[in-house]
Order: C-alpha cells, then sequence, then structure tokens
C-alpha cells in the first residue's frame, strides 16, 4: 500500500504543479493493525485538521489485515 499512496501523491503533486498554487497539501498514511481502530483513528486525525482522503484494507499471510488511512491537509 505505500506504493499506493506513494503514486497518489505524485500524481496530485503533479497536477497541482500545473494549476495555480493556492494552499500547501500536505500527505500522511496511517497503518492501523485492527478495524476496531479505525474509527479512534479517523476522530483523531480529524479533529487535528486532517482529512480522511482515502482508505484501503491489504492481506497478510491469509490472517493478519494491515488498515491504511490516507489523510490531506492544506495548510
Amino acid at each position: 500500500m505505500a506504493g499506493g499512496a506513494a503514486a497518489t501523491y505524485y500524481l496530485l503533486k503533479k497536477r497541482k504543479n500545473r494549476e495555480q498554487k493556492v494552499s500547501i497539501r500536505r500527505w500522511e498514511c496511517v497503518q492501523v493493525s485492527h478495524h476496531n481502530e479505525i474509527g479512534r483513528k479517523i476522530e483523531e486525525w480529524e479533529s487535528n485538521g486532517w482529512i480522511l482522503y482515502s482508505y484501503s484494507a491489504a492481506s497478510f499471510q491469509s490472517t493478519a489485515i494491515k488498515h491504511y488511512l490516507l489523510f490531506m491537509k492544506e495548510d
């Protein structure tokens, strides 16, 4: 997933460079180990001004599922 987040960041940055720069966007990808933690993690980040941009999950070794939250913040 880190590659997906990096690719998304690259494409958004490339598109933004072609447009007028009005604000600076920052991106953070957060890994959550258990689905019960997702809501709390979103509330925590959104209370600090971040916006949830995307969510995805990936399975490793058929039992471990990792959840990835990509947050965006405009300054």
